[in-house]
């Protein structure tokens, strides 16, 4: 008994698991590992007369679900035997809040109003964020050689699928000796790549185009944007790449936990990547003439296939 309740610790250890269960269908030990203590051991032992295995397996789901906010529950008991009587539910559909897969699938007006439409979103991008975190594909994880791929060229710029004129402040053109100064020096663009960006020529591969990762410039939680160094497809020039993935994006600081006037006041800093897109668009066309120059040319914007 004592190797396999050892053996049940390590597992336990390995896959990051709370609980382990050694049963004979008569009798069933609960093993909790204690994550602080991982030599402390706490166990109880149930009869099958009282309590079936699928009792025990719901009473643990449901007290680790409740503690960790992934399902509502306003109470659950301390025995399993009573835990199907006594407890009162109300659980998430996760189910279907799961099938979300972006900010876009969350409607921003009706979290300003209702304080369990923003509980829901909490509890998806909290998650998306831990499931990013285990599995090791989260962008500060991604490694040298690590191939993003695309599932969608040109839905923004020349050529996209998306007609959007930026709109603001008129352009003002900066003075004739400052702009003599700093368009002294070009980087020409990539012309195969501009016009294959742009869908001026014909694309022999356009369902299996990928971003080969050579290196990290900025990557890490609460950020907009996280952004790499790479090349398409693993060849030609070194080209940045800056990835708009809402699942790291920072909390909105304007949220439920202060008191405004006006229920519009709140979540006014809640960003989709969609809008960030645009916002960084916007700013390189109205700085076109300077691309090559002192910025960088842009090759447009492109959708990649949510695999992290």
């Amino acid at each position: 008994m004592a190797s396999l309740v050892a053996e049940a610790m390590v597992q336990c250890q390995e896959t990051e698991a709370t609980y382990a269960i050694i049963t004979d269908e008569v009798r069933s030990l609960v093993l909790r590992s204690n994550v602080d203590l991982e030599t402390d051991i706490d166990a109880e032992i149930f009869v099958a007369e009282k309590v079936s295995i699928r009792q025990i397996i719901t009473h643990f789901v449901y007290r680790e679900t409740r503690e960790k906010g992934l399902c509502v529950l306003d109470y659950v008991s301390s025995d399993p035997v009573w835990s199907g009587v006594t407890a009162s539910r109300n659980p998430r559909p996760l189910p279907r809040l799961l099938l979300r897969r972006s900010f876009e699938d969350f409607d921003v007006y009706t979290m300003q109003r209702d304080k369990l439409a923003w509980d829901d979103f909490m509890i998806w991008w909290k998650i998306y964020d831990e499931e990013a975190g285990i599995s090791g594909m989260a962008p500060w994880n991604l490694q040298p050689g690590t191939r993003l791929p695309a599932s969608q060229l040109r839905i923004f710029g020349e050529g996209g699928h998306q007609v959007w004129i930026p709109q603001g402040r008129p352009f003002i053109p900066i003075p004739f000796e400052t702009k003599a100064l700093v368009v002294r020096r070009y980087r020409p663009r990539e012309d195969h790549l501009h016009h294959l960006y742009a869908g001026r020529v014909h694309d022999p591969n356009s369902q299996g185009h990928s971003f080969e990762i050579s290196s990290a410039i900025s990557a890490g939680r609460a950020q907009y944007s996280q952004t790499f160094l790479g090349r398409f497809d693993g060849e030609g020039p070194l080209m940045c790449l800056k990835l708009f993935d809402e699942r790291f994006f920072p909390l909105p600081e304007r949220a439920w936990g202060h008191q405004y006037r006006h229920s519009r006041e709140r979540l006014t800093d809640f960003n989709l990547a969609l809008d960030m897109i645009r916002r960084e668009e916007a700013v390189y066309k109205r700085l076109e003439y300077l691309q090559g120059y002192l910025i960088p040319h842009c090759y447009g914007f492109h959708k990649a296939r949510p695999s992290l």
